[in-house]
């Protein structure tokens, strides 16, 4: 193990060092950028072009869906028929999904090598951040300062006003009245001018994160009779066993004394203070209430079909390709009992957004068959030597129907047998 943990440590510090990678450009070309890991190994990026408007696009780990080898047909042969590429580079590529809409950007390591580290390191690095849930993050300093230099433009180790509601906006999705920033701004540095330094954005994030709904509840249980302010609320042993009980959860029924809820207090509170007085603050209240105990959702179980599949009766045709239409895994007069599954299907088209102008790409098909689906169709059209699949009716792009099917291959009978 330890000497697995030393192979890593290498392969993110090769990382952080940089290296030349060629981008796979929207307007068909390549372009060597020089890629890097953060030294908090919160996103990659790459250094500054020579372009006049707009910045390097940095790749949040968090945000990162998956990393594919190789890439894709269509794109590839693009390249080698241009001139762009050799046959041989393909063993060199690689793709990064990222984002809600699984947006990819396109990868080509100078070699093999270099391309098998970089995804390692990636894959690495995705893993230990799903192995967090939302409570251990935002009060993860190192986290929170990756979204601070990810914002610092002109590397001046302070965000000014602009770039800190730009990093509000554009990055954390956060919509505030003005008026609202300068208090928040002014309450952490002091004064209305002037720009955060990292230590007073870290006190700026915790501020912003900070739950008046959650202060709102634990008001309810307090029951010293007074009404604590934001800042000093707390509960003690007996009210936080009061707040458990009443609200009847269901992973917590054995909890029964203040033993329990102490040791409870010991794992969420991280206040030393609060933890030796057994009582809970509104931030370790929050790392409660996110904490995978007391969530809805089993997260083991969240990307993998865990119900009996097996419960099928009368199934016939149940993987049937039919030519004519190109319709892959198409399941025909099923019968099956609503009591344990329904039958999941994809008709046409995969779109993210709307009808019109919505992205669709080839690996929003093996995302569903990943999720579980059992029927894809798929709209094929004569391509310039090949068949190409598209829907007639979005101004999205065209996709290779030989580099589909090779993409969702691996995927096919995995998550439904």
């Amino acid at each position: 193990m330890a000497v697995a943990q030393e192979n890593i440590n290498d392969v993110l510090k090769a990382m952080k060092a940089g290296v030349t990678l060629y981008k796979y450009m929207s307007s068909r070309r390549i372009r060597p950028r020089r890629f890097y890991l953060h030294e908090y190994e919160g996103y990659i990026s790459y250094d500054q072009s020579q372009k006049i408007c707009g910045g390097p696009t940095i790749y949040h780990i968090i945000d990162i869906r998956g990393i594919i080898p190789g890439l894709q047909g269509q794109k590839f042969n693009e390249l080698v028929r241009q001139g762009i590429a050799r046959e041989e580079q393909k063993a060199c590529a690689f793709s990064i999904i990222y984002g809600d809409n699984r947006r990819a950007v396109h990868l080509m390591a100078p070699d093999n090598t270099i391309q098998e580290l970089w995804i390692r390191g990636l894959r690495y690095l995705m893993k230990k951040y799903k192995n967090k849930n939302q409570g251990d993050l935002i009060q993860e300093e190192n986290w929170i300062l990756q979204f601070f230099h990810g914002a610092d433009k002109d590397k001046s180790n302070t965000l000014t006003k602009q770039e800190c509601q730009a990093l509000l906006m554009n990055t954390l999705n956060v919509e505030m009245p003005d008026s609202v920033f300068e208090q928040m701004f002014k309450k952490v540095h002091g004064t209305s001018e002037g720009a955060l330094s990292p230590e007073e954005f870290v006190n700026f994030f915790q501020l912003l994160t900070r739950r008046k709904d959650l202060y709102d509840i634990m008001l309810n249980y307090v029951k010293n009779g007074t009404k604590p302010d934001i800042d000093n609320i707390h509960l003690n042993k007996l009210e936080l066993l009061s707040f458990i009980q009443q609200n009847k959860y269901e992973n917590l029924k054995h909890i029964e004394d203040e033993n329990q809820i102490q040791n409870m207090i010991n794992k969420y509170e991280i206040n030393t203070a609060f933890r030796d007085k057994g009582l809970i603050s509104l931030d370790g209240f929050r790392n409660m209430l996110l904490s995978q105990t007391f969530n809805i959702i089993d997260l083991s179980k969240i990307n993998n079909v865990y119900q009996d599949m097996t419960r099928y009766e009368n199934i016939t045709n149940r993987y049937v390709t039919t030519i004519s239409s190109v319709r892959i895994i198409r399941m025909n007069k099923i019968k099956t009992s609503l009591i344990y599954n329904s039958t999941n299907s994809l008709h046409c088209r995969l779109l993210l957004s709307n009808q019109k102008t919505s992205y669709q790409g080839s690996q929003l098909y093996d995302r569903a068959l990943s999720l579980g689906c059992k029927a894809i169709d798929f709209d094929c059209y004569d391509g310039l030597d090949e068949p190409i699949i598209k829907h007639a009716d979005t101004l999205g792009g065209s996709y290779s129907f030989e580099a589909v099917l090779r993409n969702i291959t691996p995927d096919l009978f995995k998550n439904s047998p």
